[in-house]
């Protein structure tokens, strides 16, 4: 079992060796933000293959569904001789059906 050990201490530093500190921080945070810009850009190979397969997986759902709904609507036109659609504003629906259930309660009530 490994036993960890923190130590608390404070520097002390003069102010040319805070100027150098701050120097050497800067160039450090700068260095790393840069090559973590670039590999965000480039992309590792892990991540570009994960990428994808999870689009392959994605293509390959959508197709699924897309063939479902082509077969559903194949059955639905092979069994019936006749097709009606229409369409309905859901909104006017709501607003019908709002004032149609405010009537119901005040008749309860």
């Amino acid at each position: 079992m490994k036993i960890y050990r923190a130590y608390k201490f404070r520097l002390y530093p003069t102010e040319e060796q805070r100027i150098l500190i701050h120097k050497t921080l800067g160039c450090s945070r700068f260095v790393y933000n840069y090559y973590l810009n670039y590999q965000k850009e480039k992309g590792s190979i892990n991540y570009l293959k994960t990428k994808e397969k999870i689009a392959r997986i994605y293509a390959k759902i959508k197709n699924h569904r897309k063939h479902y709904l082509n077969d559903i609507a194949n059955e639905i036109v092979d069994e019936h001789d006749i097709i009606v659609t229409e369409s309905l504003l859901v909104k006017i629906c709501l607003k019908i059906r709002k004032k149609h259930l405010i009537k119901v309660y005040q008749m309860q009530v």
